[in-house]
């Protein structure tokens, strides 16, 4: 085996082909650093300052930057607020439906009893849960500074259903019988509450009140058909002789005013600075889209029956309706739970302290007149009052995903896991009142926050690019080792010697994953080289986020190190798949191109967003994805390439193992097939 080894490796090293390639690499992370041009980061705070005069940090202290920061820590305040109203709200209605269930069944165990006065007391347990329940179905106390909130209250859908007044009718009934009724009036009471219609009623109000907002803009819905059903049908069959051109106005103006105040709500809903709804992005964004487009065209006033009914074609061409409904069946109001809501609260008010602590320390630096560590302490704190927002939005994200099915449904497990990134990463800025001078993102390109390249920065820029072009190298290079060797009779020669088959392959394996080893730490050292030169190697510590749940603080040529491993483990996969084409095909062209349609078909399968491609092995092989601090925004086609899926059922150790078995499963194929195949 090891002369095997070493008969190989000679004869690869003399080849001249392995030496251009190598210079070319070398060449191309020269190449790349006049190249490297890095994408901002898109947590990056807009309070972006220089170096100011006196008199523009006067402007700016005072004006600008403290109550700007100062509002975002109270934005994130009232937002903790309306979840805990909306909380409290469930919790006030739910309990008192159950003490009316309660009094009742107290009730029922004593009617028509000889106890009167006990039969009324509990009558009058009973209508004063009922007052109670009743009176919480429309309060909304405490969130009435919510816009939404604020539209509901001044409208009748919700606030006045005919529900609600069934229950208004019947607790004036029982106070004409406690007023009016002798002494016997609790049995009557229970006579009138013990029917299915009650019981139905009091579980409707219950089930609309939890989902008011669905309830209100379904009535809402309602009216918007009826209302167009009325103009469209004056239009369509009045006589000609009777169709008055005023009426017809008049019923489009009572359609456009209910769509109208659908779309306000709507906008409060789907606008809001906060997640008040979960729905799938498409329905939101088509809902308001079609609803603008018909306000648009009925937003008008025409004398002309023929006009009319132009303005009715266009209305059913939008299938807005459809659209409403679709919305409208498929949202839920946002709800947390009361153990994520005490440790939301936790990070609030320790944001609170670090913002009054930091607010000093500019206050100090604005005194000494230090503009540069004014810029710092500023640049810090806005990122910190965004990280609050972040957390919470990303905490309901990944709460809602688990608890609404609608939701799991539509959202991207991508999504998911770069939620609890965030999640981890917001906990970490706020716990420890800091933001870091380096992070990783999940793409390998790294940036620091005040802008200047390192070389840190771009090696990682560097490895990722080495890193394809060295495995689509490796692939065409495995296609000639063996398809190739088949072709000119080399691979037969090796063959007739007295070695085994599973010798040869194995030999010819190592030999080429030694090959890609030395090639890839060749390109890193180079790269690193290159990096000092040109971008400087002064960098902190590096601080990222590992498996979505853990902060790591490592050295930069650590983190190089864990990228390296990382990238020979991706390429040495793909190049056993590779030699698994090359073994089945006899053709060197056919085996060329499967092996590349093979690369590509992986690289797009790690776009698909589903449950079954997380275990799929291609979507393992990328075991840096799992080091990742935060996202940007590009369209830059080359960001969009090294854009790897993660999944939250997946884990570093999973995608390792995973890797690992596909490895050593396709290796013992392999020799199964090059033991068993004529050449």
């Amino acid at each position: 085996m090891s002369k095997l080894l070493k008969f190989e490796f000679n004869t690869k090293k003399r080849n001249p082909i392995y030496i251009i390639i190598l210079l070319i690499i070398i060449l191309l992370n020269i190449v790349l650093a006049f190249a490297y041009s890095p994408t901002q980061p898109n947590n990056k705070t807009s309070l972006d300052m220089q170096d100011y005069t006196i008199e523009e940090l006067n402007s700016i202290y005072s004006d600008n930057i403290l109550p700007q920061l100062n509002n975002r820590t109270d934005m994130s305040l009232s937002v903790i607020s309306y979840y805990n109203l909306i909380k409290e709200r469930e919790e006030k209605i739910n309990t008192l439906y159950d003490k009316i269930l309660v009094d009742f069944n107290n009730l029922e165990t004593i009617k028509y009893g000889g106890n009167t006065a006990l039969i009324n007391e509990k009558a009058n347990l009973l209508k004063d849960s009922l007052e109670q329940f009743n009176e919480q179905l429309t309060n909304f106390n405490g969130m009435y500074d919510i816009q939404y909130v604020q539209l509901l209250k001044n409208q009748s859908e919700y606030m006045q259903n005919i529900e609600f007044g069934k229950i208004n009718q019947t607790l004036a009934t029982i106070t004409s019988y406690i007023n009016n009724g002798g002494n016997d009036y609790g049995n009557r009471i229970y006579t009138l509450l013990n029917s299915e219609t009650f019981t139905k009623t009091l579980q409707n109000c219950k089930n609309i009140s939890l989902n008011f907002l669905q309830y209100t803009l379904n009535q809402k819905y309602d009216e918007i058909l009826n209302s167009f059903n009325n103009y469209q049908n004056y239009v369509t069959s009045t006589a000609t002789q009777f169709f008055n051109s005023y009426e017809a106005n008049n019923k489009l103006s009572n359609f456009y005013n209910k769509l109208n105040s659908y779309n306000i709500m709507l906008n409060a809903i789907i606008n809001s600075e906060f997640n008040i709804v979960v729905v799938k992005n498409e329905l939101k964004d088509n809902v308001a889209k079609f609803v603008s487009q018909v306000l648009e065209i009925s937003n008008t006033y025409t004398t002309s029956r023929s006009e009319h009914r132009t303005i009715i074609a266009e209305i059913k061409e939008t299938n807005f309706l459809n659209h409403i409904e679709s919305f409208d069946n498929n949202f839920k109001i946002v709800s947390i739970t009361t153990e994520r809501l005490h440790e939301l609260n936790d990070y609030v008010d320790k944001l609170s302290e670090n913002t009054q602590i930091n607010n000093e320390l500019i206050e100090s630096a604005y005194s000494n007149k230090n503009s540069k560590s004014m810029k710092e302490l500023i640049t810090k704190q806005s990122v910190l009052s965004d990280s609050i927002i972040n957390l919470i939005n990303n905490t309901l994200t990944i709460q809602c995903s688990n608890e609404y099915d609608i939701y799991q449904k539509y959202l991207d497990d991508n999504q998911i896991y770069e939620s609890q990134c965030q999640v981890t990463l917001s906990k970490y800025y706020i716990t420890n009142n800091t933001y870091p001078t380096d992070i990783i993102n999940n793409y390998q390109f790294n940036y620091q926050v005040n802008d200047s390249i390192t070389a840190y920065d771009y090696v990682v820029f560097a490895m990722k690019i080495t890193s394809i072009i060295i495995t689509i190298v490796s692939a065409i290079l495995i296609c000639y080792s063996i398809s190739g060797g088949n072709r000119n009779g080399r691979l037969r020669y090796i063959l007739m010697s007295p070695n085994s088959r599973q010798s040869i392959y194995f030999a010819k394996y190592f030999t080429t994953l030694s090959l890609i080893v030395l090639t890839l730490i060749i390109s890193t050292i180079t790269s690193g080289f290159v990096g000092i030169i040109m971008f400087g190697e002064e960098v902190g510590n590096i601080i990222t986020v590992f498996n979505a749940t853990t902060i790591i603080t490592i050295q930069p040529i650590v983190a190089i190190l864990i990228n390296l491993i990382c990238n020979i483990i991706e390429v040495v996969a793909y190049a056993t798949i590779i030699y698994l084409i090359s073994i089945a095909c006899k053709s060197l062209s056919i085996t060329i191109t499967t092996s590349i349609i093979t690369l590509l078909g992986c690289g797009l399968l790690s776009k698909i967003v589903s449950p079954i491609m997380a275990i799929f092995p291609s979507n393992n092989f990328n075991l840096n994805k799992y080091f990742y601090a935060t996202t940007y925004t590009s369209d830059n086609i080359l960001h969009r390439l090294f854009d790897y899926t993660s999944y939250s059922s997946q884990s570093f150790y999973l995608s390792l193992i995973i890797t690992l078995l596909t490895i050593i499963i396709i290796n013992i194929i392999n020799v199964t097939v090059f033991k068993k195949k004529s050449y």
